[in-house]
């Protein structure tokens, strides 16, 4: 394991996007697409730390706005990104096979009997993948990030006004990369990976960025002090 090398990741259609800085040249070292979670565990087993775009940590009964984390993050993320920050389910949810089921496993188990939204219900197999194979001793390796964050700490604390579904969204996050030396060759690197998006790979390497902050003892955890699941699981973002 080289103790310089950090890895963003990023959920997308085709697995995961994974990102790999050397935060002592601060430079990207290679980028690719892991199709699961495991697969990504292996690819980047020479990384000292793994930063990923995807809740650990589930509890077993949710309030408003889910986890203190979610709750943090999205306060943070005002007023413009803070939808980006989905509420994590309880774990009951994780084994529904449909929206409808998961949505009432969601109401049974929330005070108040709160509805999941299709976008959570969206990103369940990745939560699921994930939430199956992490253990706490995973978990020293293995962290939770959030992209807009990143980008926000990026952006000097302050969210980013657009969205990646508009070019200048999409230009103001290549800015900010570029502007730490993430961006070069980061399009030869990108070359042939399919049907993955620029999207999905700015996120990653802005994960890659806060991980590495991980690394050096420079990022910030929501909340402080975390906290932990029945199975012993940090629910908590880094940025």
């Amino acid at each position: 394991m080289n103790p310089s090398l950090a890895a963003g990741a990023d959920g997308s259609k085709a697995g995961w996007v994974f990102v790999v800085l050397d935060t002592e040249r601060q430079r990207i070292q290679r980028c690719s697409v892991a199709p699961t979670f495991s697969e990504l565990l292996l690819q980047t087993s020479d990384c000292a730390a793994v930063g990923i775009d995807i809740p650990i940590g589930l509890p077993d009964r949710v309030a408003r706005g889910g986890r203190a984390a979610d709750r943090e993050a999205r306060k943070l993320l005002k007023p413009r990104r803070h939808a980006s920050v989905f509420s994590t389910p309880p774990r009951a949810v994780l084994q529904a096979r449909a929206y409808e089921e998961a949505n009432e496993l969601h109401r049974a188990n929330s005070e108040g009997e709160l509805g999941m939204s299709r976008q959570a219900y969206g990103i369940l197999p990745k939560i699921a993948e994930v939430d199956d194979l992490m253990t706490p001793r995973i978990q020293q390796r293995v962290f939770e990030v959030h992209p807009e964050l990143s980008f926000m700490e990026l952006n000097g604390g302050t969210p980013i006004d657009q969205g990646k579904s508009r070019v200048g969204g999409i230009l103001a996050r290549i800015r900010l990369l570029s502007e730490v030396g993430l961006t070069e060759g980061l399009e030869d690197l990108a070359g042939g990976m399919g049907k993955t998006g620029l999207d999905d790979i700015l996120d990653a390497t802005a994960a890659a960025w806060t991980t590495g902050r991980i690394i050096k003892e420079e990022a910030f955890r929501l909340p402080e002090p975390a906290e932990t699941d029945v199975r012993g699981l940090r629910m908590e973002i880094w940025r």
